[in-house]
């Protein structure tokens, strides 16, 4: 069969290195696109059909689908051998199995599965084994498959555990007794890792560690490529279900249609082992049941034989359980190599409940929730803990309303949250302290938190056992994952196990036979099993999408009060839930406005320290910040929307805390990436000016301002990702907090830098600088030591993960935000070119809008963040809500705004500068400027839910076309036809009512459960899933 590419695919040379892989020399001249990272879901049918080969193969899912057909049709892809070395070997194990032996001279050329899909003859395999001494396992194994005796005898190999599994799988008992009757078996071969071992080969025994062809046959749980995430990641250790061990053919088995898995093992074939020591050779059996019951019990020995190098499924909330029961188990996992974060906390509760703090004093992290179940330490314990991890005090008051130690708990002065008021109502009947203590607090104006991810009351926890019915299941299952929020451990939910040990102790005539329903009293059975069946299918697992997926939270599931559905819907209650949302966006946004406030303080007081040199002065420092706005600021403002989007979605969507630190490492080195180049922009920015008509001496002298900033640049930006980080968790005021204190220090070092030390004009930017790094260390110390610290889990490899997406994110944002400020910038430099009087005015004008749009930009923040969580809990409704709501929001703030600024037009340049002309000049502008605060507003809060929906490319499209194809050039026309700098400003008074509405009529027109299904795929695009969880 001869393939072929699809129409429009490039062909291209292909040397150098891929994926860490040499192909130099041996690259075909003409191959598909090996970089090309698009999807195209037929092309990759059409490869495992084996009818061409996809144009794109940058992503790891075409080319296990190129493998796969490859493996499976004879003649397809022969112009890839040389691609890529899985190309190579998948091309050169067909040909084997199609019993023709090619030319293989390179180590990586040796494929390690001749033997399926087909078998080779005998006599192709004798020939093998001559001409590559090296395959002669292979070949053996092949034998064992095949059954080819003779060819086994002749090989001289030693007895090797994988050919003797492989043999009884095959029903080859000849082979396997060849095999079996040594004193010793070896391991030769890894089925794991796809090595041959033959130097130094360890004594073996039958483990069940063996893809035998029979389970190749078998694809278990491998997602069709027609499923929207069905891409296997960008690396090969991605968890793959119970079949992610073994990939002896390179492909992951995949296929665009699922085979039914195997009939299980009955009760009675698995019930010695479960029950008895192990024997030195497992028979035939599926042994992951033992895997997961090990862990379960914590049984050590058991378990380290057992287990496989990853996780099957299941395993990971089995070994947590294990860890909290069993002390010697957490010991054990504390010496093993592990990267889940669940196992992590497991082992730290563990040792903390055993008293041994050790774990916590050397910066184990994450840090664990539950630390009271199986056993509570002692007082003293819980204490220190308190001490040296103040971020674990909700917890630990937790701890001591169940020890009913109020001394303790009043030390603590913990604030209130859900899990809180949860303990404390549970205990009101044996002391009412704790409860009322919590109601005061609320009442005092304490936020209420969310409930942790710890969810259950550890005396009323359930016990989820199985309802009793005249037959049970037949067939052992693994322990099954409870769906009704049983998530004691630290959020990982609770194993139910309670059907496997029934299973053991009923006789067999009361199990489920699922062939024979005969004797079942009035249908009971059928009835059950339909809801187990159920339960079983929404059973969360290993590899189940970290986002909540119970059916409270499915869709638009949350049933609000006052909603459509509900019987006594009416629009008292509408009004009721709307108010809410005015409430819950003012709470937010106030913080927020307030915080960005301040921020722009600070550029505000450099400006206004310098303008009492010369009003030469004031221009330049107003127009290098208005510069520096509109590039390094934008990096900050625009850059972080992509926090906006991923990390308010995430905290709600995710069951793992610690991917909000992930999103801001991620967000540290793509933003660090974008501000390099602004950065040499300012260094070098004479030229530009000068290119752009600016008076030679401005240009000059901002230049040498902007070359002073630019290392502060640096700060403003990752202070900027640190609020996103926070803002997403809904801590809106530590950014306000910090420059409180920043603020008075900027305007201290401004006036020594500029007039105490006489640095003059470029004391500003240094002072500035210094403050913005200030900030942001104070930030971090906060988060660290304050509040906002608990998910962050430390530098990860897996922040590398899908740079991309954040990225493209990241540049939607400054596109979307830049396109005004962009045209603000244009607006200044037409300003410049009518004289020093409207630059002036100018600057005092651009300076007001700055600090005015900080409160539909802030409120925008706020509306971006609540959207994005309630899109991530699946609240469609309550989404559409709060963005409507933050619209009408701004504009009731700019109604107030253009009140203020017509009051005080005449006389608010003074605070400026006193030229009479300057003064004058403003009032005639501001009218204008005050205008559009009610558009500003629609266009900020409105911007702010598009970015929470994750469309900024809607808001970027909208402002091109409002701004550049209409507006802004009309203004500037007016500017040099007798309308001056009003000219200007009427323009930017049109184009911002044009975006404000047209971007709230793309609110009102969306489609909201559409936009929660967008929302959960960008979290699984993201590459957010933790590490073998």
């Amino acid at each position: 069969m001869e393939s072929q590419l699809p129409p429009g695919c490039t062909m291209r040379d292909e040397g150098g290195v891929l994926d860490g892989q040499t192909v130099g020399s041996r690259v075909s001249k003409n191959v598909p696109d090996l970089e090309n990272m698009d999807w195209n879901l037929e092309d990759w049918r059409s490869a495992i059909h084996g009818k061409q080969v996809p144009c794109a193969l940058g992503r790891p899912t075409p080319r296990y689908c190129v493998i796969r057909g490859i493996r499976y049709n004879p003649g397809f892809a022969k112009e890839l051998h040389g691609v890529l070395p899985e190309f190579t070997r998948a091309l050169n194990a067909r040909s084997i199995m199609s019993n023709s032996i090619p030319d293989m001279n390179h180590p990586d050329d040796f494929p390690y599965c001749i033997w399926h899909p087909e078998v080779a003859t005998e006599a192709t395999y004798r020939e093998l084994a001559h001409r590559y001494p090296q395959l002669k396992y292979h070949v053996g194994r092949a034998c064992a498959v095949a059954g080819y005796v003779d060819l086994y005898k002749e090989l001289d190999i030693l007895p090797e555990v994988h050919i003797a599994e492989e043999a009884r799988s095959n029903g080859h008992s000849a082979i396997f007794d060849m095999v079996m009757a040594n004193d010793t078996i070896y391991n030769v071969m890894n089925d794991y890792n796809r090595t041959v071992d033959i130097d130094s080969p360890s004594p073996g025994r039958l483990n069940c560690d063996t893809a035998v062809r029979s389970l190749l046959e078998i694809k278990k749980k491998v997602k069709r490529p027609d499923l929207d995430i069905f891409d296997f990641g960008e690396e090969e250790d991605h968890d793959f279900s119970d079949f992610e061990n073994f990939n002896i053919t390179e492909d992951w088995n995949i296929d665009d249609h699922e085979t039914p898995r195997a009939a299980a093992k009955q009760a009675d074939d698995l019930t010695s082992y479960l029950c008895a020591a192990l024997p030195t050779h497992l028979p035939d059996i599926d042994k992951d049941l033992l895997i997961l019951m090990s862990a379960y019990y914590g049984d050590i020995d058991r378990y380290a034989r057992l287990r496989r190098p990853r996780f099957v499924t299941c395993e990971v909330a089995c070994v947590v359980r294990g860890i909290y029961h069993n002390t010697m188990f957490a010991k054990y996992w504390s010496l093993q190599k592990n990267e889940s974060d669940w196992i992590t906390e497991a082992i730290t509760a563990r040792f903390i409940m055993n008293d041994d703090l050790t774990r916590i004093k050397e910066g184990v992290k994450p840090l664990p929730y539950l630390i009271w179940y199986p056993r509570i330490a002692s007082r003293e314990t819980y204490e220190e803990l308190a001490e040296i991890a103040p971020s674990m005090k909700p917890a630990i008051a937790r701890v001591y309303m169940m020890m009913d130690y109020r001394q303790g708990y009043d030390q603590l002065n913990v604030q209130p949250d859900e899990a809180l008021m949860d303990e404390a109502e549970f205990r009101a009947s044996k002391n009412p302290y704790y409860k009322e203590d919590l109601e005061r607090k609320v009442a005092g104006g304490a936020k209420l938190k969310p409930m942790p991810w710890q969810r259950e009351i550890c005396d009323e926890r359930l016990t989820y056992s199985w309802y009793m019915r005249p037959r049970l299941r037949k067939f052992l299952t693994r322990p099954l994952l409870s769906s009704y929020g049983a998530e004691i451990y630290n959020g990982l939910s609770d194993p139910n196990v309670s059907e496997v040990e029934r299973n053991l102790c009923v006789p067999p005539e009361l199990r489920f036979d699922e062939d024979h329903r005969s004797g079942d009293p009035a249908g009971c059975t059928e009835h059950q099993t339909s809801i187990e069946n159920e339960l079983i299918n929404e059973a969360p697992n290993e590899t189940t999408n970290l986002l909540h997926k119970h059916p409270s939270h499915v869709e638009d599931a949350h049933v609000e009060e006052g909603s459509v559905h509900d019987p006594q819907y009416n629009i008292k209650a509408q009004t009721r839930l709307v108010l809410q949302e005015f409430w819950i966006l003012i709470r937010s946004s106030i913080p927020v406005i307030l915080a960005y406030a301040l921020q722009n303080s600070l550029q505000t007081v450099s400006v206004l320290i310098v303008g009492r040199l010369s009003p030469a002065a004031l221009a330049t420092a107003a127009f290098s910040y208005m510069f520096a706005m509109s590039t390094a600021w934008l990096v900050a403002l625009g850059g972080t929307t992509a926090l906006d989007t991923l990390c308010s979605s995430n905290f709600t969507g995710s069951q793992n805390p610690h991917e909000l630190g992930t999103l801001l490492q991620r967000s540290f080195i793509v933003l660090g990436l974008f501000y390099i180049p602004v950065m040499f922009l300012c260094l070098c920015s004479e030229p530009v000016f000068k290119l752009l008509g600016q008076d030679p001496e401005l240009s000059a002298s901002s230049a040498r301002f902007l070359s002073c900033l630019a290392p502060g640049g640096l700060a403003y930006v990752y202070f900027e990702a640190m609020k996103k980080y926070l803002q997403a968790q809904e801590i809106m005021r530590p950014g306000t907090y910090v420059l409180l204190i920043t603020s008075p220090i900027n305007a201290l070092l401004n006036y020594l830098f500029i007039h105490v030390f006489h640095w003059g004009l470029l004391g500003a930017p240094i002072a500035t600088g210094i403050s913005y790094w200030l900030s942001f260390g104070l930030l971090i110390l906060y988060t660290r030591f304050v509040g906002g610290g608990d998910c962050w889990g430390g530098w990860s490899k897996s922040y590398v993960r899908n740079m991309g997406t954040f990225a493209r994110l990241a540049f939607m944002g400054v596109i979307q935000v830049g396109t005004e400020w962009w045209a603000f910038e244009i607006v200044a430099l037409a300003a410049a070119r009518l004289g020093t009087i409207a630059l002036a005015a100018q600057s005092v004008i651009m300076t007001t809008d700055q600090v005015m749009n900080t409160i539909p930009f802030s409120i925008g923040v706020a509306a971006s963040s609540r959207v994005g969580n309630l899109l991530g809990a699946r609240n469609a409704k309550g989404a559409a809500r709060a963005a409507n709501v933050a619209a009408i929001l701004s504009m009731l703030f700019g109604a107030i705004v253009l009140a203020v600024l017509m009051a005080v037009k005449d006389v608010y340049a003074k605070i400026f500068n006193d030229d009479p002309r300057v003064v004058k000049l403003t009032a005639q502008v501001l009218p204008f400027v005050a205008l559009f605060q009610i558009a500003d507003g629609l266009k900020g809060s409105c911007g702010g839910s598009l970015r929470g929906m994750g469309r900024q490319h809607v808001g970027s499209v909208v402002d091109l076309l409002s701004y550049y194809c209409g507006a802004l050039p009309l203004g500037i026309w007016l500017a040099f036809h007798g309308w001056g700098l009003k000219g200007l400003w009427v323009g930017q008074c049109i184009a911002l009512y044009l975006v404000g509405v047209l971007q709230w009529v793309i609110v009102l027109l969306g489609n909201w459960k559409c936009q929660v299904d967008k929302a959960l795929q960008r979290l699984d695009l993201a590459g957010l899933e933790p590490e073998n969880t």
